[in-house]
């Protein structure tokens, strides 16, 4: 398979090059911010490729879409952070190219969102609920992307709307029933840590997804590539891929 990457340079960026190579893979390095011999500074300027990673920036989305499209080439977007209006233009531009899009490439991350989805409505008029996440001193946008992946199962998985607060030093009042709090915990060189607790009376139940190493999300980019390739215009999630491979097994 024939993969460009976009950012690269990037530490994600660069393992997933480095696990491409050596899978095999012809990898195009592709980074707007480096002057390297070994990397393209455009998509234009690298060979034509089966798929694009992007593990760049949401800044960049604009122009990811547009070379996308322009040649049809599948498009996986493996970073997050995008703002409402990258989120329509995605939306748009999936009318006419296969897009894969994930807050979280992990296959376990998905296990963790269908439970969400499946028992939310069972516990949530007798506990109280909490999404915990933390991430290494790096990472910029707050709360993470996960977290509010693991938000959206819990609002879709209850049976009462949500209201999620980012931010409780600024919330005089008592906690509400319908309230679910995000906190944000940011140092150190943590990969990625998720927790969503349901605090009751009687007892507390926590479920927690620890990722140990980054290579994780390298192999999810990696199954999105090979699975994106092959689809009709769209815009594609975890659940898309692993209902087709669940089909498969």
């Amino acid at each position: 398979m024939k993969v460009a990457v976009y950012g690269a340079m990037g530490r994600m960026g660069q393992l997933l090059s480095d696990h491409l190579i050596e899978q095999g893979h012809d990898v195009y390095k592709v980074d707007p911010k480096v002057q390297n011999e070994d990397v393209f500074t455009s998509l234009e300027a690298a060979p034509q490729s089966d798929v694009i990673i992007d593990f760049s920036h949401p800044s960049w989305c604009e122009t990811v879409l547009t070379y996308a499209l322009s040649t049809q080439t599948p498009l996986v977007i493996a970073c997050t952070g995008h703002n409402d209006a990258q989120l329509k233009r995605i939306e748009e531009v999936s009318q006419d190219l296969a897009i894969f899009k994930s807050a979280n490439l992990s296959v376990g991350v998905y296990v963790f969102e269908q439970m969400l989805k499946t028992y939310t409505h069972v516990l949530e008029e007798t506990y109280d609920i909490e999404i915990h996440e933390t991430h290494h001193k790096h990472k910029i946008d707050a709360p993470s992307g996960t977290a509010l992946l693991l938000a959206s199962a819990i609002q879709e998985g209850s049976q009462t709307p949500k209201t999620f607060i980012t931010g409780r030093a600024h919330q005089p009042s008592l906690r509400q029933t319908h309230e679910v709090g995000i906190s944000v915990h940011r140092g150190g060189s943590v990969v990625g840590e998720h927790t969503v607790a349901f605090y009751g009376e009687a007892d507390t139940l926590k479920i927690t997804h620890q990722a140990h190493t980054k290579i994780l999300f390298v192999q999810g980019a990696l199954l999105a590539a090979s699975y994106i390739k092959s689809q009709a215009p769209g815009l594609y999630t975890m659940h898309d891929m692993m209902e087709e491979r669940r089909k498969t097994l």
